[in-house]
């Protein structure tokens, strides 16, 4: 109740020590910043008839000799076809971009990460999304090709945090393929085109 009152009376918590006891209230913004992504791509996903998964769809990297599954990868966010084989894959990331070069400042185990949800679920076209910040504004969007089987198209976009959803400018469609609406480069179908 405490806590309440002090949202109320517009206070806020500090680091330094005061008169008010309160307990801490901290929030995984990893996990906060996945699932509003994912509501910001709901209308993206209703518009072209695909399925949003989070977490998912759960497949393992590699299998021993008795089947036994290793490592289990979780994509943050998958859009489905209706044959349920993902169209895109995207990681979310809660991070800061440092430099001016957003592709530059990716961390290699980022692009494994990316390349290896690529290659297992032989998905086209994977994304990282990041928080909108001063060298990754909303709708910008910096690509690259991954050097795995296929040549997957990696895409590196913010995520407006404003309230509103994914800008139109990320899912225009600029290519002469389409399936569903989604533009494609062959195997590679990606709403950020």
């Amino acid at each position: 109740m405490t806590l309440a009152h002090l949202f109320l009376d517009g206070q806020f918590l500090d680091t330094r020590s005061g008169r008010q006891q309160a307990f801490s209230l901290l929030f995984d913004m990893n996990r906060l910043f996945e699932r509003y992504a994912a509501t910001r791509l709901h209308r993206f996903a209703r518009r072209y008839r695909l399925k949003l998964v989070e977490q998912g769809p759960r497949r393992h990297l590699g299998h021993e000799e008795n089947g036994r599954g290793r490592l289990l990868m979780l994509p943050d966010i998958s859009l489905l076809d209706e044959s349920q084989q993902p169209v895109i894959i995207l990681d979310t990331k809660w991070k800061r971009i440092e430099g001016p070069d957003p592709l530059a400042a990716l961390s290699a185990a980022d692009l494994y990460q990316m390349a290896a949800y690529a290659n297992a679920y032989d998905c086209g076209s994977v994304a990282l999304l990041y928080p909108e910040q001063a060298h990754l504004r909303a709708g910008q969007r910096h690509t690259m090709t991954l050097a795995v089987p296929q040549a997957p198209k990696l895409t590196l976009s913010a995520v407006p945090l404003n309230g509103q959803g994914i800008r139109e400018d990320l899912l225009r469609e600029n290519n002469k393929t389409k399936k569903n609406g989604l533009v494609a480069d062959g195997s590679a179908i990606s709403p950020f085109r």
